[in-house]
């Protein structure tokens, strides 16, 4: 069950909706910077952010149609092939063969750009085998926590959270009735019983199991006594020693108006569970952070 950070996984790296066509993002994955861009056609490619020319961050360039153009020199570099294709200063020049960026292996799905740094890249992520079917997985947000990928990987193993659909993820006060600290004792495996604030007399049981994926993905399959079933995913980035991201998502049917509020409710979430982990020595016994 411990957290496998190996190269030959693949990680989620980025939205997808936060890349728009004709548009360059940049973030670090174990501390080699990336920038990942789309053509104007909206084919996704992620490089190592360095230009071969004079080392200049391709993520400050921009896109002119299926290539990225480096700001400093104006070198372009096509995106089937990662090579040199223009030289303005020389521009009856063809490229050379050494002015190509370094480029990594990465797809789309479940609304996440996925990379992985090597060839040899095991196959994409699939929660098939955990009942999901490929249609009801809803990206949610993605939050960067101060803390090492390990631990963070760690604690989210154990979290407690309330599912969406639920009648009591209304806005009551929520009591837990088994302890934070026999939960942690329960390992991946926990049942909880949630009673309402508004009506002391209403509880509901809630049973989770946690898999950990070789791809550090966590999946928390949770199931209560009303009939709601589903999951929350976590898809970790591993930045580097000290700083983590995490892409959460979801399962379910939703319609659209409740595919909102259950985004909502989950970003509300994760964002809770992020200051607990970075706070986690200002906590109590008595302070349920999942909460």
């Amino acid at each position: 069950m411990s957290i496998n950070f190996n190269k030959y996984h693949w990680f989620a790296f980025y939205a997808s909706q936060q890349i728009m066509p004709a548009e360059i993002r940049a973030r670090s994955m174990w501390n080699t910077d990336i920038a990942v861009w789309r053509e104007e056609n909206g084919s996704i490619h992620a490089w190592k952010n360095r230009c071969p020319h004079r080392g200049m961050r391709l993520s400050y360039g921009f896109i002119r149609g299926s290539q990225l153009v480096c700001l400093y020199h104006g070198w372009n570099y096509e995106g089937a092939t990662a090579q040199c294709s223009y030289i303005p200063a020389q521009p009856n020049l063809k490229g050379p063969k050494t002015a190509c960026v370094r480029d990594f292996a990465c797809f789309e799905k479940h609304g996440l750009v996925w990379i992985s740094t090597v060839a040899e890249a095991e196959k994409e992520p699939d929660f098939s085998d955990f009942g999901e079917a490929e249609q009801t997985i809803h990206f949610c947000r993605s939050i960067f926590v101060n803390e090492s990928p390990g631990l963070v990987g760690e604690i989210l193993k154990t979290s407690i959270f309330i599912p969406y659909g639920n009648d009591l993820a209304d806005g009551a006060k929520l009591k837990i009735e088994t302890s934070q600290a026999e939960h942690h004792q329960t390992g991946a495996n926990y049942q909880a019983i949630w009673q309402s604030g508004r009506d002391k007399k209403k509880k509901t049981e809630l049973t989770c199991q946690t898999e950990v994926r070789n791809n550090a993905i966590l999946v928390n399959h949770y199931k209560d006594d009303q009939g709601n079933e589903g999951s929350l995913i976590f898809a970790l980035l591993p930045i580097d020693d000290k700083k983590t991201g995490v892409h959460v998502l979801f399962s379910g049917d939703f319609s659209s108006q409740s595919l909102t509020s259950a985004k909502r409710h989950y970003a509300k979430w994760a964002k809770r569970m992020r200051w607990s982990i970075e706070n986690r020595n200002l906590q109590t016994d008595s302070f349920n952070p999942w909460i």
